[in-house]
């Protein structure tokens, strides 16, 4: 494999992200139509509008093929606009009390995806793609200093495990689409401290990672690279 992490802008359709933006798209729009077809038990269709309403989408490629990613929104805890939000209107009120008594400002990290070609491969030392994504997700947290990073992780997917070894924090466990589902955080501290068990490539694929969503600023840093 021949990754690369990148941060995307998804309403962007310029020339020098729009076929990313495109294989991020088609990936998202894959796994989360199978999710709720299995979910809801007949044929669902996703909506592009999940996808668009979202403030960059980190997305790790294997060449131009997007292989896993997750996707990043910009919340404030004390609007009641934002807790009633279709993705937070979910949480235990005690859960947005807890978060608003820390910090106003937020991140959400949903709709978290890997392509299902890619469920069973393995990169170096046997580490897995949505391992490799969730660290990377989090690096970007504690670089970007949102103090508070929110998610929802299936309990059947395993996911809350793998959430524990990225740092998260479990504030409670709610049904939601039909199974248990844990309502988690992870705080920079805690990630800090994760982040001492990541494997190398993860620093590597961070350190060398491709910032789209200034696209001009991009580019004219690449002038005086090359």
């Amino acid at each position: 494999m021949k990754l690369n992490y990148t941060i995307l802008d998804p309403k962007s359709w310029k020339p020098g992200s729009q076929s990313l933006v495109l294989s991020a798209y088609e990936t998202y729009k894959l796994v989360w139509e199978q999710t709720f077809t299995e979910i809801k038990g007949s044929q669902a269709k996703i909506p592009s509008d999940q996808f668009t309403r979202q403030d960059y989408i980190q997305a790790l490629f294997d060449g131009d093929r997007c292989i896993a990613l997750t996707c990043i929104r910009k919340v404030n805890m004390l609007s009641p606009i934002d807790r009633e939000d279709s993705w937070l209107g979910v949480w235990p009120d005690s859960a947005h009390e807890q978060m608003a008594k820390q910090n106003d400002q937020a991140i959400i990290n949903s709709y978290f995806s890997v392509h299902p070609d890619y469920r069973k491969r393995f990169f170096q030392d046997n580490i897995h793609p949505s391992y490799i994504m969730g660290c990377l997700s989090v690096l970007h947290q504690v670089e970007n200093r949102h103090e508070l990073h929110l998610g929802m992780m299936r309990n059947s997917r395993s996911m809350n495990t793998l959430g524990k070894l990225w740092g998260c924090d479990t504030l409670d466990t709610i049904e939601h689409n039909n199974e248990p589902t844990d309502v988690i955080v992870f705080k920079i501290p805690r990630v800090l401290k994760a982040s001492e068990s990541f494997p190398d490539v993860v620093f590597k694929l961070f350190k060398n990672r491709t910032d789209l969503t200034n696209e001009e600023e991009y580019y004219e840093r690449r002038k005086f690279v090359a």
